[in-house]
């Protein structure tokens, strides 16, 4: 079994230490970054997903 882990990108909330709960944040120029480089990652991955979890949503 494997376990990947993988939290959100960067917001501008996040480099001004500001607290988000569950405020939908859009990512800034250095998350799409990091979104674009974990997708690239795993573009060659062969993983068979059984379960995801996450926060909850608003």
């Amino acid at each position: 079994m494997s376990v990947l882990l993988a939290r959100h990108g960067e917001t501008d909330w996040n480099t001004a230490k500001r607290i988000q709960g569950t405020t939908d944040i859009p990512l800034n120029d250095n998350g799409r970054k990091q979104a674009q480089l974990l997708y690239q990652s795993l573009a060659g991955e062969k993983v068979n997903v059984s379960r995801i979890y996450c926060s909850s949503v608003s």
